[in-house]
């Protein structure tokens, strides 16, 4: 792997993999040009979520998964509850801020629906 790639992905040099993303734009770094999103991958595959920020297409060389990947709660969880109100939406079916998210299966409708439960509550 180049040294860009750690650049792009981090410590592990590969691309975070996820069922779905969440997101939300980190307007401070906007407001400077720079395309900021501070995502919520999750893989319901694994029963897991990892958070990331991402900076012009990039986590940051020391950037490492391992250390923050957390279970996933479950449904009707205060914790969807809490990332709706801090900003949190599903993101556009596609994208994957600069490839730094690979997704696998399809199951965005399922984030979209936790989340609209969420803003009933």
């Amino acid at each position: 792997m180049a040294k860009s790639d750690r650049k792009k992905y981090g410590v592990r040099k590969v691309p975070l993999v996820g069922t779905e993303i969440l997101s939300k734009p980190m307007p401070h770094f906007q407001d400077q040009g720079i395309d900021a999103h501070s995502l919520l991958v999750i893989n319901r595959e694994a029963g897991t979520f990892v958070s990331a920020n991402v900076y012009d297409g990039c986590l940051g060389k020391g950037y490492d998964p391992t250390e923050i990947t957390h279970p996933l709660p479950a449904d009707g969880d205060e914790k969807w509850k809490e990332w709706k109100r801090r900003g949190y939406e599903a993101a556009a079916p596609g994208q994957t801020f600069g490839g730094v998210v690979v997704l696998i299966g399809e199951t965005a409708e399922e984030t979209a629906d936790e989340l609209e439960t969420a803003d009933e509550a």
